[in-house]
């Protein structure tokens, strides 16, 4: 699900006053679940985000008439109705269109943006449509045989979760969940994508997700903890929240969990990576992994990987269609001149051989390019008013500055690709 209003009751604290819910905008999507909510949000903050059943002081009711006002208050937030509910009961309830209306217009559940139980209003959600299936396909720097690769698997494993459900008894021998030997083991796709930075791994993961239509829920190593026993607990309950809904889970920049254990480092520094090992190990859910250091990369960690991919540094036909895809946002209004011919500037200016941009700097050299422009038409010179127009020495000005950059770090990038890069291997 989604949001179209921006406006959703957030399960954030609210300093300014004792309760524990504010109002704050949220646009994106949503996993609607109250049932993790209830037992999962109070784990993961400090605070039960709704409070908890508890007696209120007088005033504190949202209801101004005289008995509550002279009333204690007991919150609604009781953890026993979805355990004791049955599933005929909540189905009887609903039948009644008159009953539904003492429900409250709010439905539980998580922002995957912002990474937060809230409560959200019914009125505002939608089925989440992407309008961006296609770009996994056509639009992602990344070999073919790849793509059809991670399509294959990911798809796979969504499908036979599906299917063998429903599957008659006869037909289930030729949809096996997992081809471990101990039952429940085995049951994940685990997948790590290794490379330099800014060249699409994690545009890789997102993209995917949605060209197979799952959520992304997203975590990093900050929001897991470098505690081996408090990482432990983060991570199931991020495992466990992936699996249920069905989505790709995305621990970036996860070097701390893979690098190679030696006897040297700490034992919490150890620990972190047999943490990992333990979580994939029962995890039935779909992961994606990654990193920029594969040559200290644990060799156990690499047992429990089923794909490992490895990006390179773009070649110059990729990063012209990275910019390509970026201008082609920009309106025709927008640009000085033929849009063709600023193409075909861009190609022989910026995308030869010897200039290596990755994704992410290309993005913002036309960001930057764009506000340039802008800047001419707000603030105009001594010659007069500007069109505002984006032209080629918008994107040669900006280009040129990341260039001289790049330049002056060219050893220090160079030191670091050779220590954390292993470059030219077979994955």
């Amino acid at each position: 699900m989604e949001l179209d209003d921006k406006m959703s009751m957030y399960s954030t604290r609210d300093e300014s006053s004792s309760r524990t819910a504010s109002k704050k905008e949220y646009r994106g999507q949503i996993i609607i679940d109250a049932y993790s909510y209830l037992r999962t949000a109070d784990t993961m903050i400090d605070e039960p985000p709704l409070g908890s059943l508890i007696v209120m002081p007088h005033g504190e009711s949202d209801c101004l008439c005289q008995v509550c006002r002279r009333s204690p208050v007991i919150t609604w937030r009781d953890k026993e109705v979805p355990k004791k509910a049955t599933k005929e009961q909540f189905e009887l309830f609903a039948a009644s269109p008159d009953r539904l209306m003492m429900c409250p217009p709010r439905v539980l559940g998580y922002a995957l943006k912002s990474k937060t139980w809230a409560q959200f209003r019914i009125r505002s959600c939608k089925d989440a449509i992407s309008e961006q299936k296609s770009y996994f396909a056509e639009q992602l720097q990344l070999k073919d045989d790849y793509k059809k690769m991670l399509l294959a698997v990911v798809n796979s494993h969504r499908g036979t979760l599906r299917s063998a459900e429903a599957a008659p008894e006869d037909a289930k021998a030729s949809l096996p969940r997992s081809l471990d030997v101990i039952e429940g083991k085995g049951k994940g796709l685990a997948i790590l994508l290794h490379g330099p930075p800014g060249v699409g791994k994690t545009l890789t993961a997102e993209s995917i997700a949605l060209a197979t239509g799952r959520s992304l829920l997203t975590v990093s190593v900050a929001e897991i903890g470098t505690a081996a026993d408090w990482a432990e607990d983060r991570l199931n309950i991020f495992f466990v929240l992936a699996a249920r809904w069905g989505a790709i889970l995305l621990v970036d920049e996860a070097d701390v969990f893979l690098e190679e254990r030696t006897q040297n480092d700490g034992a919490n520094r150890n620990a972190l990576v047999s943490v990992l090992l333990r979580c994939l190990e029962y995890y039935e859910g779909i992961i994606f992994l990654t990193t920029n250091r594969i040559t200290s990369i644990d060799v156990a960690v690499q047992s429990r990987m089923h794909i490992a991919i490895q990006f390179e540094n773009l070649k110059a036909d990729q990063r012209y269609a990275i910019y390509k895809y970026h201008l082609d946002k920009v309106p025709d209004v927008k640009i000085k001149g033929d849009r063709d011919r600023l193409y075909s500037e861009v190609k022989s200016r910026f995308c030869r051989k010897r200039q290596a941009l990755n994704g992410r700097q290309i993005r913002n050299i036309v960001s930057t390019a764009l506000s340039l422009a802008g800047d001419r038409e707000r603030n105009p010179d001594e010659n007069g008013p500007s069109d505002g127009k984006l032209r080629i020495s918008d994107l040669e000005r900006v280009h040129e500055t990341t260039t001289d950059f790049l330049e002056s770090m060219k050893d220090t990038m160079d030191k670091w690709r050779r220590k954390n890069e292993a470059l030219g291997e077979d994955d």
